[in-house]
């Protein structure tokens, strides 16, 4: 989802579940491709291995006017199951709207996200999640959700 979004695939072979969960992902990309198409994108994390990626890997998008901001995150192998991220270049008077994908988690001040960060928790390896951000100028701080529909145990949390 990092760009161009296609499907290469016998989609009328597919599953219901995976026809939905594809579903979603355009969804989600339609929602977010105005904001990466023109970003600045900033590498939070070094490139992985090729051949046998391990740890973290995550990219941050960033509108021209640092209202709307992308994480994309992705734990691959040998990974801890929770990794805090430092965003960069976000307006620090700011408070930014979090959706995790596709699902409210509260907001939190661009401030602390530049200099506390956003931690990231997934269960399993090879998995990704994304991250989009709104800023709202003059927003009161209210906290972050827990919980996220799928039943899948993921949080996003500032660190204090």
């Amino acid at each position: 989802m990092n760009g161009q979004f296609g499907i290469s695939s016998r989609i009328f072979d597919w599953q219901p579940e995976l026809t939905q969960r594809v579903i979603e992902n355009v969804k989600l990309y339609k929602r977010i491709r105005a904001t990466i198409a023109d970003a600045s994108v900033y590498h939070l994390t070094p490139p992985p291995d090729h051949n046998h990626p391990t740890g973290w890997m995550a990219l941050q998008y960033i509108s021209e006017d640092r209202k709307r901001s992308i994480l994309m995150a992705y734990r691959a192998a040998k990974s801890e199951p929770a990794e805090t991220f430092h965003l960069v270049n976000l307006d620090p008077g700011a408070t930014y709207r979090l959706i995790e994908d596709g699902v409210a988690r509260g907001a939190l001040s661009g401030s602390d996200l530049l200099s506390k960060g956003l931690t990231l928790k997934l269960d399993d390896e090879w998995r990704a999640v994304v991250i989009e951000m709104a800023g709202d100028p003059g927003a009161s701080y209210s906290g972050l959700e827990q919980s996220h529909p799928s039943g899948e145990k993921r949080t996003t949390e500032s660190l204090h």
